[in-house]
């Protein structure tokens, strides 16, 4: 796939290779440890596409969808998995593009309402899966919301019992504010590879090598991310909402929120809250923007009280 214009654009290859090699290396021990939590792994044909799942097949418990977010995969969910394999079905979906689900860099397939549209049939025709439960995290969360639409107006078999979102980025910002979440997600250099990784967590890996970072800057230069952007961008009024646009959801909607997040504004939730008195916002203390990683086990007893 083309990279974006970046440092890694002068650097000899020789320079790339341990950290992109340490980075897969890294995937496959976390791969290795989700399947021995009793994972399967799968990459399952779907409109043209091969769309990555891991799925523990515990086909009486409530189906719970995972859809992780931006430049990331579903390995993000690991630090939960033994908890919740315990009491759902899970299915883990590496959003196409991401993770193990590749797509190709051609532009109109990276928008958010057609690859809404198209979890949303991967979910309900492809899968099967009905009834279903959503837990999301950041882009995750915006598509969610978009599933849910689709689905309402063109699966009307298909029935979304609950969405519960971590940190979702689902309204739209100010042109200052927009560019500058623009910048973050979209590092030039190693420099700024760090500055995103400390913006994400608040506890860890802002102590990361050059060469690991380089590795890092390599696999998120993708032409891909840059198309998704600008598309997002030239059509953002049918992409983001305002917060009132959530009321027909507001009843099975619950927000999960770290007042320190760095990257979606905790004041976007509240901004929605008092738009929607019904939907509920869990506040959290623990990390930033990824806390199902920071603080799992904080984020784990907030779940386990609003997901029955």
């Amino acid at each position: 796939m083309p990279k974006l214009l970046s440092e890694n654009s002068h650097a000899p290859f020789w320079q790339l290779v341990p950290g992109v090699l340490a980075l897969r290396y890294r995937r496959f021990r976390i791969h290795r440890h989700i399947l021995s939590l009793g994972f399967t792994s799968a990459q399952l044909p779907h409109e043209g596409l091969h769309v990555h799942v891991y799925r523990n097949y515990r086909q009486q418990a409530p189906t719970l969808v995972l859809l992780h977010g931006f430049l990331d995969s579903s390995h993000t969910w690991r630090r939960l998995l033994p908890d919740l394999s315990e009491r759902y079905n899970l299915v883990l979906i590496d959003i196409p593009g991401f993770g193990y689900s590749r797509m190709p860099a051609i532009r109109m397939l990276w928008n958010i309402p057609s690859m809404a549209a198209s979890l949303a049939r991967f979910i309900f025709s492809t899968l099967e899966l009905n009834p279903v439960r959503l837990l999301t995290h950041s882009l995750g969360g915006l598509l969610a919301v978009h599933i849910f639409r689709y689905a309402q107006q063109q699966l009307p078999e298909a029935n979304i019992e609950a969405m519960h979102l971590i940190a979702p980025g689902l309204l739209r910002m100010p042109p200052a504010e927009r560019d500058k979440i623009r910048r973050q997600l979209f590092p030039r250099s190693i420099a700024e590879v760090r500055e995103l990784i400390q913006q994400i967590y608040t506890r860890e890996r802002a102590d990361l090598s050059d060469w690991i970072l380089r590795g890092l800057l390599y696999e998120w230069s993708h032409t891909g991310y840059l198309y998704l952007a600008e598309n997002t961008v030239e059509n953002e009024s049918n992409i983001f909402l305002q917060p009132a646009d959530l009321k027909p959801y507001q009843k099975f909607t619950t927000l999960y929120w770290n007042r320190a997040d760095g990257i979606t504004p905790y004041d976007m939730g509240r901004r929605i809250k008092r738009a929607c008195p019904k939907i509920q916002l869990i506040t959290l203390e623990a990390g930033g923007h990824a806390p199902q990683q920071e603080a799992p086990m904080v984020l784990l007893n907030k779940l386990h009280e609003h997901l029955l």
